[in-house]
């Protein structure tokens, strides 16, 4: 596994360990909707299960999107936001 990998690994741990706790919160108190963040813990998954296979898909066939979602409808300054875009940024640019 290169170092990149490792990073990105880590970087997804944080991510996951986070939407976990945020998860864990009532419904009311969620950044987002519990679908939603049962969504981004579905694909934050997958993408490490991807680099712990070493089966990763090509970059132009990588999915994204979840930055989009962040930035679009959660306030900037909430951590998890930021968990969230670095995680998938260290897998996109894998």
């Amino acid at each position: 596994m290169t170092p990149k990998q490792e990073t990105a690994l880590k970087q997804i741990a944080v991510a996951l360990d986070a939407l976990v706790a945020e998860l864990s919160k009532a419904d009311r108190d969620l950044v987002a909707k519990r679908t939603t963040l049962n969504g981004f813990r579905l694909q934050l998954e997958k993408m490490s299960a991807d680099i712990e296979a070493n089966n990763m898909p090509p970059k132009n066939e990588r999915r994204g999107g979840m930055g989009r979602v962040v930035v679009d409808s959660w306030s900037l300054t909430h951590p998890l936001g930021e968990k969230i875009i670095m995680a998938e940024r260290a897998y996109l640019e894998l």
